[in-house]
């Protein structure tokens, strides 16, 4: 049977979060001896999220083990994630029997169950057996969208964007004419121009309008450090849902193939490529799963499905090139001091750019890409 949710009325402190979380087993695990406690405690390399693993001493192999997640707010601000939708929809889920239990929630973070695995690489994600494990999880996820959601469009009801786009317009919209710094301003102007990522993204959407996009209940953030793989029982879990949401089908399958390509590595960036053969069995294995899931066959999956997807898929991931290019624009200066040490050394304009360039070299073979057509 499973645990039921449990709201909790506090916070938990950043600075020192065992004694938040010894008073929160007092509800989740009133039985526990909170001298037999174990608090592992870890903190993200960018929005500055802090995770716990919490397990009693008696149980070294963490049967019974929760992860506190207390929220960072770096994260909510840079990335405009609105943590009631994100309970709401992991609660969702897991009456459907998707993704790590959700037990309970305080008032700045969520307690997870613990659940064995590890990360994967970008290398992994290309090779069998997790590729298959995700085109199942993704698939998964995406089957549980309820009825009622507008398809074939990039707004929402409201008329304002799906997740991914909304939050690329956002950042487009507060973008600033000019950096402090007077060599990073020079790059800044040469590449960035006035008017030119909007100009992009409007063209990005209209090659999404081009292809009928449908939309599902989305991850939006696909890559092998949100996932957990467990070896020992061939078993993988999407983690990390602070993106879920509304958003086109396809962007969870384009994330994923951007994220199959080692994209932080910009010298190396145009030479490592998905082949087309990948990309066709993953979405071949994505939209089995999908037919299986509805209640019919493998076999039901058409070619003509296959090659939309496809398509579709590609245009996503162009898509990604560009909105990574101006999520990161913001972290040059103002949002900085928001994360941690690592995050300090990074060249953020020095992302952007190669992202963008990324972006403007896929640019007119992914644009020339057409959905393909039905043999009557």
């Amino acid at each position: 049977m499973a645990e039921h949710y449990k709201e909790l009325d506090f916070t938990i402190s950043r600075d020192d979060p065992k004694e938040g979380i010894l008073k929160a087993l007092e509800t989740m695990r009133p039985e526990w001896d909170r001298n037999q406690v174990n608090v592992e405690t870890k903190t993200d390399s960018g929005a500055v999220n802090i995770q716990c693993i919490v397990w009693r001493e008696s149980d070294s192999a963490k049967q019974d083990a929760f992860v506190f997640r207390l929220n960072g707010d770096a994260a909510s601000k840079l990335f405009g994630i609105d943590r009631a939708n994100e309970i709401k929809y992991l609660r969702y889920m897991n009456q459907h029997g998707v993704g790590v239990p959700l037990l309970g929630s305080f008032k700045n973070g969520i307690i997870l169950k613990y659940v064995h695995g590890r990360p994967i690489t970008h290398e992994e994600m290309k090779k069998l057996p997790c590729s298959r494990l995700m085109a199942e999880q993704i698939a998964r996820l995406h089957h549980i969208t309820p009825g009622g959601i507008e398809e074939d469009k990039r707004y929402t009801q409201d008329g304002t964007y799906y997740h991914a786009a909304a939050h690329t317009h956002r950042n487009i919209n507060n973008l600033p004419t000019q950096l402090m710094d007077p060599e990073q301003n020079a790059r800044y102007q040469e590449v960035f121009p006035p008017g030119v990522l909007r100009k992009e993204f409007d063209w990005m959407m209209s090659e999404i309008d081009s292809v009928g996009m449908t939309v599902s209940l989305s991850h939006d953030d696909i890559h092998g450090h949100n996932v957990l793989y467990d070896e020992s029982t061939a078993s993988l879990h999407l983690i990390d849902y602070e993106h879920l949401s509304y958003d086109w089908t396809a962007n969870d399958v384009g994330y994923f193939f951007q994220r199959c390509r080692f994209i932080w590595n910009l010298d190396t960036l145009a030479e490592d490529v998905i082949s087309e053969e990948f990309r066709r069995d993953f979405v071949r294995m994505y939209l089995e799963y999908r037919a299986v899931l509805a209640g019919k066959s493998k076999d039901d999956v058409t070619q003509h499905q296959i090659e939309a997807l496809f398509v579709q898929s590609y245009k996503t991931e162009l898509f990604q090139y560009l909105s990574h290019a101006v999520m990161v624009l913001p972290l040059i200066e103002g949002a900085k001091e928001m994360l941690n040490e690592v995050a300090h050394t990074v060249d953020w304009l020095k992302l952007a750019i190669g992202w963008f360039k990324e972006y403007l070299r896929l640019k007119d073979s992914i644009g020339a890409m057409k959905m393909p057509t039905l043999n009557h």
